[in-house]
C-alpha cells in the first residue's frame, strides 16, 4: 500500500540524487587564469580540465568582458580574485557559478572587443580557452558565422549598450 509506494519513491529520489551528484563531479573545471599584455591585445588564458564550449561578450557602464564557460565549475586551485592583472587592461577578475556554467567577469579599464578560441593540450599545458581583448583603436566590426566583433569606437550613446556574443561550439586545431 501506501508504505510501499513511499519506500519506492524514496529509493527513486535517492537514485536521482546520486546521479545528479555524479554528473556534477564529471563537470569540467577551470583550474587557472593568466592575463598578460601582447603587442596588439591583452590576452586572457583559462586552463581547463577538459575541452569546453564558451561564450564571450562585452558590456558597458562599467566596461566589462564576460566569459561564460559551459558545463564547468571552478577547480580547487582556481583563484580569480588573486590572478595577477598588474600592467594589463584588466583591472579585476571575479567568477561565480551560473547554473551549470561558470561566469568569469573581467573588469577592464576601457571598452575592449573580445575574440576567443580554444587550444588543445600541448605539453606542458592542458586544454585552454584564450580570449584576446582588443582596444578601441584596433576594433572593427566583423561578423563571420558565430564569431562576432563590434566596433567600440562609436560615440553614439544609443550604441553604448550593444551586446556582442561569441559562441564556439567546436574545437580549433592550432
Amino acid at each position: 500500500g501506501t508504505t510501499e509506494r513511499l519506500r519506492r519513491w524514496r529509493a527513486t529520489l535517492g537514485v536521482c540524487t546520486a546521479l545528479v551528484a555524479a554528473l556534477g563531479a564529471l563537470a569540467a573545471t577551470v583550474d587557472d587564469i593568466r592575463v598578460h599584455e601582447a603587442p596588439d591585445s591583452t590576452r586572457v588564458v583559462l586552463e581547463t580540465s577538459a575541452a569546453v564550449d564558451f561564450d564571450v561578450f562585452s558590456l558597458a557602464n562599467p566596461d566589462r568582458v564576460v566569459i561564460d564557460v559551459h558545463g564547468a565549475r571552478a577547480g580547487q586551485r582556481f583563484d580569480a580574485a588573486g590572478a595577477s592583472v598588474s600592467g594589463t587592461a584588466v583591472r579585476a577578475i571575479r567568477a561565480a557559478p551560473r547554473g551549470a556554467d561558470m561566469r568569469i567577469v573581467l573588469e577592464v579599464a576601457a571598452p575592449r572587443t573580445p575574440k576567443g578560441f580554444k587550444l588543445a593540450p600541448v605539453a606542458p599545458y592542458g586544454h585552454r580557452v584564450v580570449v584576446d581583448l582588443f582596444g578601441a583603436a584596433t576594433a572593427r566590426t566583423e561578423s563571420r558565422g558565430t564569431h562576432a566583433r563590434t566596433d567600440h569606437t562609436d560615440t553614439d550613446p544609443a550604441q553604448a549598450h550593444r551586446l556582442v556574443v561569441q559562441h564556439f561550439p567546436g574545437e580549433l586545431d592550432l
